[in-house]
This record gives structure tokens, sequence and C-alpha cells, in this order.
């Protein structure tokens, strides 16, 4: 994409989300590249926005997760399935968890200290569910099903869909197009166990 499509994207967006009232969020590295896009919202106005300075606190409670769920997930989850509050995912080393907390906020922890490597942004009172669409999308519903969160990862009704805790940290959306394993999203939080 060439700069100016860029801002003019941007721009777009900033204004689109002044007018509807929601929040969209673009992330960049230490070059200065486009690492990642999302967006959410508050379901209502009497509800806590997620605070910026949350984000280099640790979570080392999981209070918030149901110790005797066994589901037949561990690292991942497929097209079609979701991760409800109180579920998580596990790396496979054991080092790195998603974890839907009953807040509503699907967040990317480091095990070792509780560091919070990626948070969607979303509490809700509501039941929710974080949901991986056939279009290779993760979303998050609200109240009344509503969107709060997305990763924009928009694909054309790919059956083969599934997003990843890999041991480095990095959570990922991979889809197979071909036979071929391509990955659409990630949360760039490459860390150290």
């Amino acid at each position: 994409m060439k700069l100016k499509e860029f801002f003019a994207f941007f721009f777009l967006t900033l204004f689109i989300n002044q007018i509807s009232s929601k929040s969209t969020f673009l992330d960049r590295n230490e070059e200065k590249e486009l690492i990642r896009f999302g967006r959410s919202t508050n379901d209502s106005e009497d509800e806590d926005a997620f605070d910026e300075s949350d984000e280099n606190e640790s979570y080392e409670d999981e209070s918030d997760v149901d110790k005797d769920d066994e589901s037949d997930y561990k690292n991942e989850i497929h097209v079609g399935k979701s991760i409800k509050k109180g579920e998580m995912l596990t790396s496979p080393n054991d080092c790195f968890n998603l974890i839907f907390k009953r807040d509503g906020n699907l967040i990317l922890r480091k095990r070792s200290n509780g560091a919070i490597l990626w948070h969607s942004n979303t509490r809700t009172k509501c039941q929710s569910r974080a949901f991986l669409r056939m279009d290779a999308n993760l979303v998050i519903y609200g109240c009344n099903d509503k969107i709060i969160y997305e990763t924009g990862s928009y694909g054309e009704n790919i059956p083969f869909v599934h997003l990843k805790l890999q041991n480095d940290g990095n959570l990922v959306i991979y889809a197979y197009e071909k036979e071929a394993k391509k990955a659409i999203w990630a949360s760039n939080t490459l860390s150290e166990c």
C-alpha cells in the first residue's frame, strides 16, 4: 500500500470512528511499520475502558480461568469454534496463555512473569465469546451478538482456518489455500519463554 493510500485510509478510519464511537487502533513496531489493526467498542458507557497503563501491568491471577474445562484444544481453535469467558489457550511449551477474562477482555500473557503482551481492549458485562469466522476474521461478540472487536483479517470463506498460540508468544491466524499455509493475521508479540 502506498503511503498516500495509507494516510487516506487512516484518516477515513479515524473519521468513521468519530461518527460511530468505535475505537480503532493501529500499532507500529520500532521501524514504524504497521503491525496490527483492530477495532473495538464498549458495550455500554458505564463500563471501564481498557486503560493504556494496564498494558505494562502483569496478569498472574488465573481465577478468571475455568480449571476443570476439558476442552478439545490446547493451543489453537479452528474455524467455527469459539473461546468463551473463563477459557484459555496455552502454548505447547507452556510459556504463554491466551485468556478470555471474565471482564470480556482477551489477553495474551507471558506465564513466567504475567506480563501482558497483547489485549483486545474489550470489556463487557454481557456473555461474550471470541469466534473464528470462516472469512479468517477473529471477532469478539458482546451484548446482543454485537461485534466489539475484530482482527480485520478478512478472506473469502476459507474452510481451513485456525488461530494458533505459538511457542514464540505470537498469536497467528493461518489459512490453507491450495495446500499452502499462509499467515493472515498476527499479534506480533514474539517473546522469549
